[in-house]
């Protein structure tokens, strides 16, 4: 079946942009400019994908995300992706708690949209906001992202084994160990920055449980909350050697 998109951006030029991006991965997308536009674009078509800019006239892109998420029943609701050229966390944060499930970083590029459909099209609207809100336990959970992997291993057996090793070995295990040592001594921003780092490289291996959680503890550390961090973080080691054994695996 055809995935159905809509661009939602009060630019013409970024329309055509984010347009011409999916048609060159072969999706076709309608398009939208004002928040009003989108809550009437999907009373008469089924979206998969909304990509929404945040700031537009009339309705901002918050606000229909909003509707969406309170009017739309879960099993029709469209997986609605935050464009925005602010990346900071609080701006992140209002978009999910507005019922978006993700973001992507303007200016949008060829391989953030892939990524952003090959992360989601095979998550329901209602389970996708779920991964937002909490995380759940890594046992009944697939903790690599296949596609992030086949994507890795399409650059050369010699580097995949590289980024496994940099990752496993080198990089992310001080950032665990800071982690818990920020918590013991009460240092909720540097836990989370810690965190946050743990996040982005985790992400970039396909690890997307261990950085949902990170994601957590970064936000508890931006909160300056380090109530109910100690079973977090225990979570979060727990998930870092399974995911870290998972990723070896793949290693032909």
């Amino acid at each position: 079946m055809e995935m159905k998109i809509l661009i939602a951006d009060d630019s013409r030029i970024n329309q055509r942009l984010a347009q011409g991006i999916l048609e060159g991965l072969g999706y076709k997308a309608d398009l939208a400019s004002t928040g009003v536009e989108v809550l009437n674009a999907i009373m008469e078509t089924r979206y998969d994908f909304i990509f929404m800019d945040v700031q537009m006239p009339e309705m901002d892109g918050v606000e229909a995300a909003r509707e969406i998420r309170d009017n739309i029943p879960a099993e029709i609701r469209p997986k609605v992706i935050a464009m925005t050229a602010n990346n900071e966390d609080s701006e992140i944060r209002k978009c999910l708690e507005a019922g978006m499930i993700d973001s992507i970083g303007k200016p949008i590029s060829r391989e953030s949209v892939q990524a952003i459909i090959n992360k989601w099209r095979n998550t329901g609207a209602d389970e996708a906001a779920a991964q937002n809100e909490a995380v759940q336990g890594a046992d009944d959970q697939e903790l690599i992202n296949p596609d992030t992997v086949q994507s890795l291993k399409m650059m050369g057996e010699d580097l995949f084994v590289e980024f496994i090793t940099i990752y496993a070995d080198e990089d992310a295990p001080p950032l665990v160990e800071k982690i818990e040592q920020h918590y013991a001594s009460g240092e909720a921003e540097e836990l989370g920055k810690a965190a946050h780092g743990l996040k982005g490289i985790s992400a970039n291996m396909g690890a997307d449980v261990m950085a949902a959680v990170c994601k957590k503890l970064e936000l508890k550390g931006k909160a300056n909350d380090l109530d109910e961090v100690e079973p977090l973080i225990a979570e979060m080691k727990n998930i870092f050697t399974k995911t870290c054994a998972e990723l070896k695996n793949q290693i032909a």
